[in-house]
Parts: structure tokens; sequence; C-alpha cells
């Protein structure tokens, strides 16, 4: 068996923290990118869906510039991660006395050289813009190859601890909260060995929500069906999409204060919204197609009709005595009667738009929807 030859040696730091290994390096851009690999969310993959986001081109671009520029300075370490043991390959220096392993910090600090190999993947936790950026730039000048780059090398752990460590690391960014933190979140809480730590950074009615969108997305006999943009589709993919995932979790916010709703299974949930939207479809056929005119994929009036969902569904259970698309269907078709004729039509003084967005015209459009139900019956 022919042994690893080492392709770059450099001075580093391995740091024991809770029983894991760290190494605290430098290296230059063309070593890190040349050993760098980036794991992206993909709804479509089975087994291993990755975590990151997909990269912003023009964050890229400023960070080559900026990197370009003489005085450049990039002090923040990027984070990164193995998944063996034998990636790479830690040599501690040897003390001058007793022979003992050079240490400080109560033995929990060593220091010595770190050898990466031909084979050896670096997998980016946090830095993903930064190391693209790099790349960028040595492909416009090669002198930025020897740029030094701070680095922490997080020793052997599975996907699941790496997804965990970029949650806690970017779960203050607004963005990655409204978008991609959430669907991994969502992940973790279905998963039985993680899901104690779900709630870190979303809450409870965000990640059932999110449940409850991915469950309408995958159902072939739901009008949601493959119609719900997910985090990391390109545009191109989100051409046929009604609507973004995170704008679908936040309409969904009232229906999870709602004893009612909150008091059906998951599954229950999942059946209720998607007899209610098929009857939505089949009552108002024209106003859910991708269209400029109508106004029902917005945020305040799909919130609106989500929170009149309890309300229709006592009336239709009260009246014929089971819920389903179509019995909710008459129900629908009777508050179609008691509204205007273009109350979904986006640029009508009759119409949703006009009782206003935010707070305010949720509660106005919410109001005249629940008006439009019909009174229970006697």
């Amino acid at each position: 068996m022919s042994m690893k030859r080492a392709v770059y040696t450099t001075a580093a730091t391995k740091v024991l923290q809770k029983g894991q290994v760290l190494y605290y390096a430098c290296l230059p851009a063309q070593i890190l990118v040349q050993h760098a690999e980036v794991n992206h969310w993909n709804a479509n993959n089975k087994t291993q869906k990755g975590y990151q986001r997909n990269v912003n081109p023009t964050k890229v671009y400023e960070i080559r510039d900026f990197v370009l520029h003489s005085d450049a300075l990039l002090p923040q370490n990027i984070t990164l991660c193995t998944n063996s043991f034998s990636a790479v390959k830690f040599v501690a220096q040897e003390a001058r006395k007793n022979g003992h392993l050079r240490y400080s910090y109560g033995k929990q600090t060593w220091q010595g050289e770190l050898k990466l190999y031909n084979n050896t993947k670096l997998w980016v936790l946090d830095g993903q813009h930064r190391t693209a950026g790099l790349k960028a730039a040595i492909e416009k000048n090669e002198d930025a190859q020897d740029f030094p780059v701070s680095v922490v090398i997080v020793e052997n752990i599975t996907e699941a601890k790496q997804r965990e460590i970029f949650l806690t690391t970017n779960a203050t960014s607004w963005k990655l909260q409204n978008d991609l933190n959430l669907q991994l979140q969502t992940e973790a809480w279905q998963d039985p060995k993680t899901r104690n730590k779900a709630h870190m950074y979303a809450q409870d009615w965000q990640i059932k929500a999110t449940v409850l969108c991915n469950a309408l997305n995958k159902d072939p006999d739901s009008m949601w069906h493959n119609k719900i943009r997910l985090p990391n589709q390109t545009l191109e993919e989100g051409k046929s999409k009604l609507i973004r995932q995170t704008m679908f979790v936040a309409t969904c916010r009232r229906l999870y204060t709602d004893t009612l709703f909150r008091s059906f299974s998951d599954t229950d949930q999942t059946k209720l919204m998607t007899s209610y939207w098929n009857a939505i479809k089949n009552t108002w056929p024209d106003q859910v197609t991708p269209s400029s005119k109508y106004c029902m994929f917005t945020t305040h009036t799909m919130s609106a009709i989500n929170r009149v969902l309890p309300q229709v569904y006592i009336y239709t259970k009260d009246t014929y005595d089971k819920v389903d698309a179509e019995t909710i269907g008459y129900t629908l078709a009777q508050m179609k009667e008691n509204l205007h004729p273009e109350f979904w039509d986006k640029g009508s003084i009759h119409g949703a738009m006009e009782l206003g967005s935010g707070g305010r015209g949720v509660n106005k459009i919410t109001s005249v929807l629940g008006d439009a139900v019909p009174n229970k019956p006697l």
C-alpha cells in the first residue's frame, strides 16, 4: 500500500472543544479553493439534501474585486470541516522537556503542523462567498493565489452535524431565517434524533407551517402540487410556481393560533388545507392561475383566506355533516355570491386590494370574507 503524500503542510493549532477536534491554520487562497467543497441544499436529493444556499454572483464579484485591492483584508475565519479522520493529518510538536507533546490551556490545545493530501475535501460551513470570491480573484489575477486566508477546520463530522453548525453560524441572518434556515430546522424537527434542537431559531408555528407547506407541495392531489417555490430553486425553476415557500408559511401564522386547527393532527391539517384550496380552485378557477390581474396570492389576501378556514370548516361541518373539497365547495359557492364579482381583481375599486395591505389590510379582508360565510343553520 502506497503512503499518502502531503501536498501542503502548514503550521496549525489543534484545539479540543468538548471532545471535538478543531484546527486553526492559515491557507493560501489557491490551496483553499483547490480543496474547498460546497454542499448546497437540494430539494430533489432524497438522501443527502445538503445545507448551503446557492451563491449570489453579485456578492462573489464584490469579494473578488475587494481581494484584488492592494490593501484588502479578510480577517474572519472561513469555517471548514472534514467527514473523515484521514482527510488531514496533524503532527504535534514535541516539547524539549520529558518528551511530552507541547500543549497549553489545560491540555486542550497543541501546536504543530497540518498536512493536506491530493484527495482532501474541506466542506465549507461558513464562507462560501468568500471562497468563491477568492477563486474568481485568482482567475482574474494569479497573484491572488498567495492571499493568506485564516481558517478553522472541524475534523470528522457527519452531514447532520455540519447542518447544525451551519444553522448555529447563520441563524442571526434575516435572509437565512426567512428561507433556507427554516427549511433546515423543519427537516431537523422531523428527525427524532435532532428534534430537540429544531426550535433553536424558529417558532413552533413556523416549523409546523413549513411541514404543512412541504406536504401540500408533494401531494399530487393538491392544487399546490409542485406550485411552491422552495429555497435554492432558480428563477427558471420558479416560473411555474405560484408562491414562495416562506410567503406561504407566513400566511399560515394565524391558523396556528386557532384552537380548532391546532387540534388536528399534521395529517388532518394537510387534508383540510388540500380540500380547502382545491375547493377554492374549483370556485375561482381563473383567479388561482398565474396572472397579474388577480390578487389571490399576495401575502395579505392569502393570509385572510387562510384565517377564515376555521369558520368555513365549522359552517360546512354543521351543514353537510362532513368536510371535503366537495362540501367546502358548496360553502364557497355561497360566499362567492356574497362577494363582489371583482373582489379578486387587483385594479378594481371593489376589490380586496382597496382594503389596504399590512396588518390592517389583512384584518379588513378577513372581516369581509368572514361576513361572506353563510350564517350557521338553525
